[in-house]
Formats: C-alpha cells, sequence, structure tokens
C-alpha cells in the first residue's frame, strides 16, 4: 500500500522508527501491521497526527502529491515527484548535470 510506503520513506528520512511514531501519538503497536494486512487507512483525526508528526499533509500521506504540486503543469508535477524519490546522491548527481546543461545552454 502506498500510503504504508510513504510514511515508511518519510520516517526513514527523519531517522524515526514506526515504533516511536506509534509511541509518540499513542497508536496501538500493530497500527502499520493492521493498515497493510487490510488495506486500510486510519481515521481521519489518525492521518492529521500522523502528518503533522512527519511534517507533511494528509495529502501526501495519501495520494503522495500536495496541493501545489496538483496545480502544476504535468511535465514539472513529474520532476518534482521523481526528485522526492531520489536519495541524496541520486540528487546530488542530478543537480550537478543540470547544471551542467544549463550552462550548455547558455551559450
Amino acid at each position: 500500500m502506498d500510503f504504508i510506503i510513504r510514511i515508511e520513506d518519510l520516517l526513514q528520512a527523519k531517522k524515526v522508527s514506526k515504533k516511536a511514531l506509534l509511541n509518540d501519538l499513542g497508536l496501538n503497536r500493530n497500527s502499520f501491521s493492521a493498515w497493510r494486512e487490510r488495506g486500510t487507512i486510519p481515521s481521519a483525526e489518525t492521518l492529521l497526527k500522523i502528518a503533522k508528526y512527519l511534517d507533511t499533509t494528509i495529502d501526501y500521506l495519501l495520494t503522495g502529491e500536495t496541493a501545489d504540486l496538483m496545480l502544476m503543469p504535468e511535465p514539472k508535477r513529474e520532476m518534482f515527484i521523481i526528485w522526492d524519490k531520489l536519495d541524496d546522491a541520486g540528487k546530488t548527481i542530478i543537480k550537478a548535470k543540470a547544471i551542467e546543461e544549463l550552462r550548455r545552454l547558455e551559450k
């Protein structure tokens, strides 16, 4: 389920464990398993707690997109979505190649 994967990715990026999130938010220790096995999502109240804890939006947790992204033209939105999935090494490579290409186009 993409919802679970997005939470796990955000936790990893923030170097926070699932256990810490569940404890800090007062959620059942089996919540992740239940959501995954049943293919369900938590209540709106719990979604809001998780979003605030992870400094993101409910939109992002549920769809992988933010309101800002949904308003962007498709090619630009695609770039931002891919960028968010890259690790630090990937972002460093892309930045270097983009700067190189921009300098080439500038001439």
